[in-house]
């Protein structure tokens, strides 16, 4: 196939999908959630990324480093009140020092899974409970994961008068720390 085909194939494509596509509801990432679940037998997939860099001079020793983070979160309707929400995170990172020396630190982070039950509705106002689990499957020597269990749970409210929504979120985590962490990190958040 030539560079032409392939990219008029590709145009074909990129045109199905836009006109070929479901209508979406979507909002921007929110720090804390809502109380909308999937429903019984739906599925939703989220992506997220993350970029930064840095360069750092110290004693006439540059070291650059870029960094790429990228969560994808897949949310199961077990039923119409309550979801599975799996959450699989993978970091690409790259050090560099002048000395032509070079780190690739890339690799999963720790995984978390979550249910979100929707237990209360009263008119405008819902109410739902999040418990967590995050399992330490990160390199805790890489720096990818915390290198403990943690658990934690949030309580979720939304408010909803049209056109305005409001969200709250209350919650507790539990991260238990390596011995070498504990001095530097908080057990509980």
């Amino acid at each position: 196939m030539t560079k032409k085909h392939f990219e008029k194939l590709l145009a074909i494509c990129f045109t199905l999908t836009i006109f070929l596509a479901n209508p979406a509801f979507a909002a921007h990432p929110l720090v804390g959630d809502d109380t909308g679940t999937a429903g019984i037998l739906k599925f939703q997939v989220e992506t997220s990324a993350e970029l930064g860099w840095d360069r750092e001079t110290e004693q006439g020793i540059t070291t650059k480093s870029n960094n790429q983070k990228l969560n994808v979160t897949v949310t199961a309707g077990v039923l119409d009140s309550l979801d599975l929400v799996v959450s699989c995170p993978y970091t690409f990172q790259h050090i560099e020092g002048n000395a032509g020396n070079r780190i690739d630190n890339s690799g999963l982070n720790d995984l978390s899974m979550a249910f979100k039950w929707r237990f209360l509705e009263l008119g405008p106002a819902s109410f739902a409970f999040k418990p967590s689990i995050t399992f330490p499957s990160g390199n805790h020597d890489r720096s990818l994961g915390a290198g403990r269990v943690a658990y934690g749970a949030t309580l979720v409210s939304t408010l909803a008068f049209s056109p305005v929504t409001v969200h709250a979120n209350i919650g507790y985590t539990n991260q238990r720390y390596t011995d070498a962490d504990k001095d530097t990190t908080r057990e509980h958040l």
